[in-house]
């Protein structure tokens, strides 16, 4: 039998002294490569290379253009390639001696050395982020009991805002801690993540109270997936606390 190139074997480069068998190859099978064809001495399994050509202690092995072994006994065109018959090896490497000379400058700063902070001044004198922490649980409770595309907006705006909420969170809660401290503690504020595994399936859980459906039943006059955002509110309202609590950060 005749196997031609492109269907069970792959060559990936012209300089390639070896090839990757795609699928398991049996001694005596004829390869059909580069316009001759040899037969196999030896049996090939899946993703294993062989060699193309006859090679003799020292020659090298290429690979994607490049030496990636070298043979330490003699191999037989047709042989599976294996790490009883090469070594390691690879080419020497020398930074070119005409290299591009690159030299640093340092930014020009000087516009910005009258440069202030804008940010929210607060009564005892402090700048800070004005802390809207409000903002996230009306949204949420606007899921809740408003529908139509204000709902969905609000929908929204919860995305938006809890993109800005968790850096914030994260600062707040890390300030005024040591280094060792504050690895324990970041790394607590990362796992806390493991909320947003949590959540859904309570969510999802409220969802089908009523049935598989997303409109069963009615609880507090709407629907139960609209309900089911209590549980996020709920979260929110907790966050809207901390901030609260550290809004003189």
């Amino acid at each position: 039998m005749i196997l031609k190139t492109s269907s069970r074997i792959l060559k990936i480069h012209p300089k390639d002294n070896i090839v990757v068998a795609l699928c398991d190859l049996n001694k005596g099978l004829t390869i059909q490569i580069d316009a001759g064809e040899f037969q196999l001495v030896t049996n090939v399994a899946s993703k294993h290379k062989l060699s193309i050509e006859n090679l003799n202690i020292g020659d090298y092995i290429f690979m994607y253009g490049v030496v990636v072994g070298k043979a330490v006994r003699e191999i037989q065109k047709g042989e599976s390639i294996t790490t009883f018959n090469i070594s390691h090896q690879t080419e020497s490497y020398e930074l070119p001696k005409f290299k591009k000379q690159i030299k640093w400058e340092a930014p020009k700063s000087s516009d910005f050395l009258k440069r202030t902070f804008l940010g929210y001044h607060r009564d005892n004198g402090a700048v800070g982020t004005e802390n809207n922490w409000l903002i996230i649980p009306i949204s949420t409770l606007g899921v809740i009991f408003i529908g139509n595309n204000i709902g969905l907006y609000c929908l929204v705006g919860v995305s938006f805002f809890m993109s800005l909420m968790f850096p914030t969170i994260y600062g707040i809660a890390l300030g005024g801690l040591t280094e060792d401290e504050s690895k324990i503690g970041s790394a607590g504020l990362v796992m806390a993540i493991v909320g947003g595994a949590l959540m859904p399936k309570l969510q999802g859980m409220l969802i089908d109270l009523g049935g598989y459906g997303v409109n069963d039943i009615t609880i507090l006059g709407v629907s139960e997936v609209n309900f089911s955002f209590i549980l996020p509110a709920l979260c929110f309202v907790y966050i809207t606390l901390f901030g609260l609590k550290t809004s003189n950060v």
